[in-house]
Order: C-alpha cells, then sequence, then structure tokens
C-alpha cells in the first residue's frame, strides 16, 4: 500500500484527490484521513453500498499554508504534504491566448451503478483517454449525471483528470450535471419544470435536487464551485415541456455568486432547441445574473466524444494553458460560446477589455479586433448585432471589416451589451458581456389582474378568419395563421389595460413525437418579433409595446403603459423559423396558444 501522491502544490481554490493505492480490496476497510492545519478540507466519499470509496478523499485548497494529510490503517500511516498557494490572475498586460473547450459530456447515456455494479458503461478514464490522444481540445469535463451517479463515479472523474496532467495536453476537469426539478402549474393549470439541469466543476460534492435552495446547500461546503446553466429552453422530460429556469423569479446572490455561464446550443443545425435557448442570456442579464456564454457538446457515449463531436466551442481567454489560468477565465467571465468554433475576439469598449464593468456614461465606444484560429472564410462573420437590456438589437454591422473596426453606441439606460457575431450560415458567435454601471432591477410582482375574456372576441386580420381560440383561456386550443399574423382582440367595452400576455404552444416530447413533429420544427412557428397596439376606436391604433419573445412553451407577459382601450391588435411580425430558420422552417406559420390581457 502507498498514498498517490506525497506532496501536491497548487492554487488556492484547487480541488484534488488523493487516495491510497493497493493491490488489495480496501472498499471495506477502515482507513482515518486528517490534516494537520487548516489550509485544506478533507471531503470522505464514503457510499453505502458494494462501490463505496474508502480508500481517497478530495481535497480542497481553502486558504494559502502548508499542512500535511495523513492516512492511517492498521497501524499504517500514509502522509502527503500539501502546499496551497496564491491562486495566479489574468494579466492584461500578457499575451492574451485562445483556447477551445467543451464543459458538458457524459461516459454514457445509462451512468448508474444499479446497472453496472462494478464498472459503468464507460469510465471517466476512458473518457480522458479517447479526449487526450485525440489532443484537439484545450479543455474538456466529466460531468455525468448526478442523478444517476455515485461517489465513486464523480471521484473516479477527479482521479482520472489528475492521471491525465503529465500524459496528454488536454486540461481536464470532473464534475456533474445536477438534476433541478421545479415542478410550478401557471394560471392556467399547466405544469413546468421551472428549471433544468446545471453542470457544476471544481466542487468536491454532486447535487440531484428539488430547488435552487437544495442545490445550493448540496454545495454549501464547496466555495470554489464553478457552475453553468444547460440548455435553457429545451425539452424536458415528462409532461413539462420546454425548460425554463425562470431567471427574473429565481434570482439569489447566493446563486448569482456560483453560476458562471450559460449554454445556449452546440452548433450543430436544427439541433432541438438552438433557435431560442440563446434568449436565456439576456434574460438572465435582465434578472442580474453576470454569466457569459458556452457552446458544449452534452454528447454521451465513446464514440460522440472529442473536438469533432459537435462545432460548437467555449473559448477562453487566458495567459497561459492551464488549471489554474482557466479557472480564473471562467470565474472572470473570460469565455464565450462560439458556434462555428473559429472565431478569437477581442471586444473593448471605452478602451476596456470585455468582460468589463464601466464608469456610467451615455457614450460607448467599441473597438473590435476577430481573428481566428483556422484560416475557414465560410466562418467569417457577416454581421454583427450590438445587443442590449431586454435583448434588443441597438445597432447592425454588415459586411465589415471585422479585423478592425470601431464604432459608438449611446444609451442613457442600457445595463449591459455584448455583441453577436453571425457568418452566412448563420452560426453564432457571442462576447462576453460588458456591465454599463447601471443598477439592475429585481423582479417583483407587478399585481396584474386578468380582465374577463368571455365577451372577448379575436379575428387574424391578415387572413380574416375568426382566432376566437385564442381568447377562450385554454392554451390547449392552438391557433395557427400564415407566416405572420395580426390579431385584432375586440374587449366590446372601453378597458384600462397595462399588460398583454402571450403563450405560445407548449412542447412535450412524447405528444410531439406521436405526431410525427420534430421538436426544432414546432419551434420555428413560435412568434418572434411582435408588436401591440391598441384603439378606442378600431381604425386609429397606437403602439403600446414591440420587442422579441423570449419564453417559449410558456406565457410571457408584455407590459406596456397603462392606457383605456376597446380594440388591442397583438402583430405577429415574424416567426422563429423566419428569423433562425433555414429550408422549410423560414416558411413556417405562426402557431400562438393563448392571449390574455391584463390591468392593475
Amino acid at each position: 500500500m502507498k498514498i498517490s501522491s506525497d506532496r501536491l502544490e497548487s492554487f488556492c481554490g484547487d480541488v484534488l484527490p488523493l487516495w491510497i493505492e493497493s493491490e488489495e480490496d480496501l472498499s471495506r476497510e477502515d482507513i482515518n484521513w486528517e490534516a494537520d492545519g487548516d489550509c485544506v478540507r478533507i471531503t470522505s466519499l464514503r457510499d453505502d453500498g458494494p462501490l463505496t470509496v474508502n480508500h481517497g478523499v478530495l481535497l480542497t485548497l481553502l486558504r494559502e499554508g502548508e499542512c500535511a494529510v495523513r492516512a492511517s490503517n492498521k497501524g499504517n500511516v500514509y502522509s502527503c504534504n500539501v502546499v496551497s498557494r496564491r491562486p495566479k490572475k489574468f494579466d492584461p498586460n500578457g499575451e492574451r491566448r485562445y483556447f477551445r473547450g467543451n464543459f458538458h459530456d457524459h461516459t454514457s447515456m445509462d451512468h448508474n451503478v444499479a446497472t453496472f455494479p462494478y464498472r459503468t458503461e464507460w469510465l471517466p478514464a476512458d473518457y480522458v483517454e479517447k479526449v487526450g490522444e485525440e489532443g484537439r481540445l484545450d479543455c474538456s469535463a466529466i460531468t455525468d449525471h448526478a442523478i444517476l451517479m455515485s461517489n465513486r463515479d464523480l471521484f473516479l472523474g477527479f482521479t482520472a483528470a489528475e492521471e491525465a496532467k503529465s500524459r496528454y495536453g488536454v486540461v481536464f476537469f470532473a464534475g456533474n450535471e445536477s438534476n433541478v426539478s421545479i415542478r410550478e402549474y401557471d394560471r392556467f393549470g399547466v405544469p413546468h419544470n421551472n428549471a433544468g439541469e446545471a453542470v457544476v466543476i471544481n466542487a468536491d460534492s454532486r447535487a440531484a435536487c428539488n430547488g435552487w435552495d437544495s442545490f445550493l446547500d448540496a454545495y454549501k461546503n464547496s466555495p470554489y464551485a464553478i457552475g453553468f446553466f444547460c440548455h435553457p429552453q429545451e425539452m424536458g422530460g415528462g409532461d413539462t415541456g420546454l425548460w425554463d429556469f425562470d431567471f427574473e423569479k429565481k434570482y439569489t446572490p447566493a446563486l448569482a455568486k456560483m453560476m458562471k455561464g450559460i449554454a445556449i446550443g452546440d452548433g450543430i443545425p436544427n439541433s432541438q432547441s438552438n433557435d431560442v435557448n440563446e434568449l436565456a442570456f439576456s434574460r438572465a442579464l435582465d434578472a442580474g445574473f453576470r454569466v457569459s456564454t458556452t457552446s458544449s457538446g452534452d454528447r454521451h457515449g465513446i464514440t460522440k466524444w472529442g473536438f469533432s463531436a459537435v462545432p460548437g466551442k467555449t473559448v477562453l481567454i487566458a495567459n497561459e494553458k492551464s488549471k489554474e489560468a482557466f479557472l480564473d477565465a471562467l470565474n472572470s467571465l473570460r469565455f464565450y460560446a462560439c458556434k462555428s468554433g473559429n472565431l478569437k475576439l477581442d471586444i473593448r469598449v471605452n478602451g476596456v477589455s470585455a468582460p468589463c464593468s464601466l464608469a456610467k456614461t451615455d457614450v460607448y465606444d467599441f473597438h473590435v479586433r476577430v481573428s481566428y484560429f483556422e484560416n475557414d472564410e465560410s466562418t467569417f462573420p457577416a454581421l454583427c448585432e450590438v445587443i442590449s437590456d431586454k435583448g434588443r438589437v441597438v445597432k447592425k454591422i454588415e459586411n465589415a471589416d471585422f479585423s478592425d473596426l470601431g464604432f459608438s453606441v449611446r444609451s442613457d439606460t442600457a445595463r449591459y451589451f455584448y455583441l453577436r457575431f453571425v457568418d452566412p450560415s448563420g452560426r453564432r458567435t457571442f462576447s462576453p458581456p460588458v456591465f454599463t454601471g447601471r443598477k439592475t432591477e429585481r423582479y417583483s410582482d407587478p399585481g396584474y389582474k386578468e380582465i374577463d375574456k368571455n365577451a372577448f372576441t379575436a379575428v387574424d386580420l391578415a387572413t380574416g378568419r375568426d382566432a376566437g381560440v385564442l381568447v377562450n383561456g385554454d392554451p390547449n386550443d392552438i391557433f395557427v395563421g400564415e407566416k405572420t399574423a395580426e390579431i385584432l382582440i375586440d374587449m366590446k367595452e372601453a378597458r384600462r389595460v397595462c399588460a398583454m400576455g402571450v403563450y405560445s404552444p407548449r412542447c412535450v416530447a412524447q405528444e410531439l413525437k406521436e405526431a410525427g413533429i420534430k421538436v426544432h420544427e414546432r419551434i420555428a412557428s413560435f412568434v418572434c418579433e411582435y408588436a401591440v397596439s391598441t384603439s378606442t376606436d378600431g381604425e386609429n391604433f397606437t403602439e403600446a409595446a414591440r420587442g422579441r419573445l423570449r419564453v417559449y412553451g410558456n406565457e410571457e407577459i408584455v407590459p406596456f403603459p397603462p392606457r383605456s382601450a376597446r380594440y388591442v391588435k397583438f402583430s405577429a411580425l415574424g416567426t422563429v423559423g423566419a428569423y433562425r430558420g433555414t429550408g422549410k422552417l423560414k416558411d413556417a406559420n405562426v402557431m400562438i396558444a393563448e392571449l390574455s390581457l391584463f390591468t392593475k
């Protein structure tokens, strides 16, 4: 028997495995672990059952210092000297390098100790070997399903990542995909999972839980854990339709401190909900989360691992290629999603590199420099969009020289900006965010009251067809229009109105499968751009609101200044397919589940 290392030196904030190596079965051995200082926390991973981890622990380096970690068994003592130093920080004056990574992969679809009692279908070591030998990614993460994992599986991820340090030129992270299930019913009585899944790395625990409170409780002793919201507005299981993280209502300072990224697609055309999950980025920023974007594989199985598994990559900006530098980049939001995997972004605003927090001003001078990993002209941007609060595009620049471009944006209200680059194939790259110093408004219940719709009538002015199903109170009755729609609602008398509810059709996997409909085909029919206008006489209309819907498979409330009106017109100016799709998806017909009006 011997200890896996007699000396570990790393940075404060690192999480490392330490174990006893032996040819004997140590699963039932009573091994006692202890440290003689407080710079390290020891986490035991003992489980009940055949796969208990008695021979190893995880060490979290809490603060600068030095101590000895000892394991004792049957009178034998094995010791490792641990040195924890101050972590290096990014040098803005140093070499600015770009690295491509993937922070979301699984060893198999059914990673379950009940099915594979002594070995899963593939182990983290298999993942490390396959990705490491390919050697094209700069970093990658092993993030099996927490709900199916044992502590042994978590520990094997850490040992595989640690043993890979001297073997491959890839930095590996161990973690898990935590299930956060929050089943809630909307005001129509329809169930939704107002959460989803979250990848967590650099933590000495795992979590499968029923809410964000229990999620945070599971990681309360993991101060250096880094989390990513996974595939927002993607298909959930059962009858809950598209997941919705509901950022506005679920924000807490503790959750915001832990979560650093949000996944917005893998870059594969027509992949389940790539067309809408990027909208969650602006929703999260509006809610007060300080996050950047990731693009990762979420692949299950050995034939789908590695650089070529998906085109989308998460690009990190760091001075060097190391675990320490990459964790610093993640904590500082120096990373972004690139769905072609090829763009290197250097974005400066008022002379400061993104991501950044600026002093409040009304003028923002952007300096954009785009370069590439490979000279692939098909990935070169054809369009750059500046996006601000509520996901609104505030500036478009087409067919410019993006290798060196300057422009200005004026705003006295913006809380954040980010840039979205689009290549000729529609693949997108997102810059890290720029925060303007203006305070985020936290969500508060607006106190809206729905106006009774019993007397309402509705007609689609674009086709002359009756649209009464949109005001019957049942979101399961779907209105299908043409490529655009103009729904006129007559309330029969003047009312004081201040908001409209727009409910998109629900996407339930089994129902769509039985109907022979693919998820991306249904999503292509959702309303993208919209306008709301009101009138007292049905002839002269005043615009009340205009924008981009960002909540799908649920109801989005569109507020506007209160006014008296009898008629309200909802203009569906285009579908998601027309905005983002290709081929026949661009011609998708509008589908709306329900429209509602509110007063105070």
